[in-house]
Protein backbone atom coordinates (compact mmCIF):
# COMPACT_ATOMS: atom_id res chain seq x y z
CA UNK A 1 0.00 0.00 0.00
CA UNK A 2 1.40 3.48 -1.21
CA UNK A 3 2.12 6.00 1.40
CA UNK A 4 -0.64 8.07 0.77
CA UNK A 5 -3.39 5.36 1.40
CA UNK A 6 -1.95 4.23 4.58
CA UNK A 7 -1.86 7.54 6.05
CA UNK A 8 -5.71 7.90 4.43
CA UNK A 9 -6.54 4.13 5.83
CA UNK A 10 -4.95 4.99 9.13
CA UNK A 11 -6.66 8.39 10.02
CA UNK A 12 -10.16 6.92 9.30
CA UNK A 13 -9.21 3.87 12.01
CA UNK A 14 -8.00 6.28 13.96
CA UNK A 15 -11.47 8.10 13.82
CA UNK A 16 -13.09 5.51 13.99
CA UNK A 17 -11.63 3.66 17.10
CA UNK A 18 -12.33 7.35 18.74
CA UNK A 19 -16.00 7.00 17.90
CA UNK A 20 -16.30 3.57 18.98
CA UNK A 21 -14.55 3.96 22.26
CA UNK A 22 -17.69 7.09 22.53
CA UNK A 23 -20.24 4.76 22.01
CA UNK A 24 -19.06 2.42 24.35
CA UNK A 25 -18.61 4.99 27.01
CA UNK A 26 -22.28 6.71 26.56
CA UNK A 27 -23.66 3.02 26.67
CA UNK A 28 -21.77 2.57 30.07
CA UNK A 29 -23.03 5.60 31.80
CA UNK A 30 -26.36 4.75 31.13
CA UNK A 31 -26.40 1.00 32.29
CA UNK A 32 -27.67 0.46 36.06
CA UNK A 33 -25.87 -2.87 35.44
CA UNK A 34 -21.99 -2.41 36.80
CA UNK A 35 -20.96 -5.61 35.28
CA UNK A 36 -22.19 -4.64 32.02
CA UNK A 37 -21.17 -1.20 32.99
CA UNK A 38 -17.75 -2.28 33.83
CA UNK A 39 -17.19 -4.84 30.69
CA UNK A 40 -18.23 -1.62 27.95
CA UNK A 41 -15.35 1.13 29.81
CA UNK A 42 -13.17 -2.24 29.57
CA UNK A 43 -14.12 -2.17 26.03
CA UNK A 44 -13.95 1.49 25.52
CA UNK A 45 -10.17 1.64 27.09
CA UNK A 46 -9.34 -0.57 24.47
CA UNK A 47 -10.23 0.85 21.49
CA UNK A 48 -8.45 4.11 22.64
CA UNK A 49 -5.70 1.43 23.40
CA UNK A 50 -5.57 1.13 19.90
CA UNK A 51 -6.16 4.59 18.70
CA UNK A 52 -3.16 5.55 20.00
CA UNK A 53 -1.39 2.75 18.96
CA UNK A 54 -2.13 4.02 15.18
CA UNK A 55 -1.48 7.38 16.30
CA UNK A 56 2.24 6.44 16.71
CA UNK A 57 2.20 4.15 13.99
CA UNK A 58 0.93 7.29 12.10
CA UNK A 59 4.01 9.61 13.70
CA UNK A 60 6.54 6.67 12.53
CA UNK A 61 5.28 6.85 8.44
CA UNK A 62 5.19 10.57 8.92
CA UNK A 63 8.84 10.15 10.60
CA UNK A 64 10.24 7.62 7.56
CA UNK A 65 10.63 4.73 10.36
CA UNK A 66 7.16 2.92 9.33
CA UNK A 67 5.36 1.11 6.81
CA UNK A 68 5.42 2.70 3.63
CA UNK A 69 5.00 0.55 0.89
Amino acid sequence: MDKIKMIDFLTDKIFEESKDAGSYMEHAASCSDATVTATLNKIAEDELNHQKLLIKLLANIAKGTGETT
